[in-house]
């Protein structure tokens, strides 16, 4: 049996692990953790050998659950009920900590997968930091759940080269370190106050 390096716990036939280009393998989890608190790319050095994982593959099989995954959420909604109770309910994926009666707008399960597809690019690459990757992925859901015509990884970008081009074209000097701009181009709603920071400051997906 596998012992997992990074919580020194062992790693069960019932547990979802991951297998590095190296061939160590991890809980999935710890791995996760792992790189996001470390280089913010799934393509980082291994904690045993120190050699360079090239491997980013899903750990299961559903998109929803890949997700899911990829997440740290609260066990509990993070809202009050309309009687001052703190609500029960469990929050969705990707919604603030929010369960879906406090924040309806969320994404539709078909389009879960793309939106997976888009985080992964994000997580094979260190170009951006942690609070980029943040915002960027909770744009790139905006997009998805406003505009019905975003079918494909293509389609995404070209959203975004839109706006580059756009504000080019415009004059604005700070269009990729203000990323309120890009949300106010497309008019969508902008997340809740501290959700962002709370998740810089935790190295956190939720």
């Amino acid at each position: 049996m596998d012992t997992c390096s990074i919580c020194l716990d062992d790693i069960n036939i019932s547990d979802i692990n991951y297998t590095l280009s190296c061939n160590h393998i991890f809980h999935y989890t710890c791995f996760r953790d792992y790189v996001y608190k470390s280089k913010n790319t799934f393509f980082t050095d291994c904690p045993n050998c120190k050699q360079l994982n090239i491997n980013h593959n899903n750990p299961v099989d559903d998109p929803t659950n890949n997700l899911k995954m990829l997440c740290n959420i609260p066990k509990k909604c993070s809202c009050k009920t309309l009687k001052g109770l703190k609500c029960k309910k469990k929050p969705h994926i990707f919604n603030y900590g929010k369960c879906i009666f406090h924040n309806k707008d969320i994404l539709a399960t078909e389009k879960h997968e793309l939106l997976l597809r888009y985080i992964n690019h994000l997580f094979q690459s260190d170009l951006r930091s942690w609070t980029t990757k943040v915002t960027l992925i909770d744009i790139v859901q905006k997009l998805l759940i406003k505009f019905e015509d975003i079918n494909s990884i293509d389609d995404i970008y070209r959203y975004m080269f839109i706006y580059t081009a756009h504000a080019k074209h415009s004059g604005v000097v700070n269009s990729y370190t203000d990323k309120n701009i890009l949300y106010n181009y497309y008019d969508l709603e902008l997340p809740p106050k501290g959700w962002l920071a709370s998740c810089a400051g935790n190295r956190l997906l939720f």
